[in-house]
This record gives C-alpha cells, structure tokens and sequence, in this order.
C-alpha cells in the first residue's frame, strides 16, 4: 500500500518532467534574454549591496545563468560560496574568482575542496526546476539543498527562475524548505508576503 510520501514522490515527479519538457522548449536565445532580465532585475533591488556573503548554485544550461552575478559579487569584494558535493553531502566552498571551479562528478561545475565552508551565509540562492509563489521549491529529486538550509544558518534564501517554472502548487513534505524571494523575467516575488496573505 502507498504511504502519502510515496504519493507526494510520484507527484513530484510527474512535475518535474512536465517542468523539463517546457525547459527544452525554450530556446538558448531566450533562456539567454530571461536571465539578463532576471540578473537585472536582482541587482536593482539593491540586494546585492546589503551583502557580505553570498551562497549561489552554478548554473548549468537549463538554468537561470548565475556567471554574471557571481562575477559582479566577487567584484564587489563578497565572500562568494558556491555548492560543492562530497560523499552525497552539500557544503558551500569559497569562490576567489569567477573561473576557480572545476567538473565535479554530477557534471557540474564546483569550487575546490580546501576553502571551508562558513559559520553564516547572509543570501542563499538555490536553484529549481519549479516554484510557487508562497516559496515552495521543487528541485531535481536529492534534497541537497533542503538538508543545507535546514542544517546551516543563513540570513534569506531566494531563486532566480524563469516565470515558466512557476506553478499554483506543489506537493509538500515535512523535509522541504520554503524560499523568501523570486525573480523571474516578469516579476519579483516576495515569498513570505505571500505566504502570510493566505
């Protein structure tokens, strides 16, 4: 007999693939014009200024493009962190410059192993392939970045998505957590607004 979190695994998934077809869908050019929107969008809610840390995902082709920010922030001398995975386990690794990564064994880029990971990351950016506007986040099925949220101290964590990625719900479980802010080419979403108007 199926346990709820088996229904809601199944659910998830369903999703996850029907978030994906859209995805392959749309083209380079556009995913490149979303993110510059995206990027631009970000910066000029000030965000950026108000930070001395930053966490963010390294983004990979279907991705919401992170290279730009990540450049900019370094520029703007915040310490930026990005994911690095070891024995199945998530941690944030210090980025000196834009090009200090390398393939790691899921075939993304990640930074090198040596820099520890910090006591206190002020932004957390988390990638996803789907989002409600109340902040429920939908990604690709490990949990890395639910079990780093839940284990680690940070100040907010949002997600940079193209507006296609955006649904009215997602299932949810007990080990999920819920983001603060989304930016999208079409809007700035403030997740906990959201959730507090319901």
């Amino acid at each position: 007999m199926k346990t709820r979190e088996s229904d809601i695994k199944a659910e998830k998934n369903i999703i996850r693939n029907s978030i994906r077809r859209q995805l392959l869908n749309l083209s380079d050019a556009s995913k490149d014009a979303f993110s510059e929107k995206i990027i631009k969008s970000f910066l000029k809610s000030g965000i950026l200024h108000t930070l001395k840390s930053l966490f963010v995902y390294i983004s990979q082709p279907s991705e919401v493009s992170t290279r730009h920010l990540i450049k900019l922030a370094l520029e703007s001398e915040i310490k930026v962190y990005a994911p690095k995975i070891i024995n199945n386990h998530m941690s944030a690794h210090r980025l000196v410059t834009a090009d200090d990564l390398s393939l790691g064994k899921w075939g993304i880029f990640e930074p090198p192993t040596a820099r520890c990971s910090p006591t206190h990351i002020d932004l957390v950016i988390t990638p996803g392939l789907a989002f409600t506007k109340e902040g429920t986040r939908l990604g690709r099925g490990a949990g890395f970045y639910d079990r780093w949220l839940s284990s680690n101290s940070y100040g907010h964590a949002m997600a940079l998505a193209y507006d296609i990625t955006l649904v009215n719900n997602l299932p949810f479980s007990q080990n999920d957590i819920q983001i603060d802010k989304i930016v999208t080419e079409k809007r700035f979403i403030d997740c906990r607004a959201e959730r507090s108007d319901l």
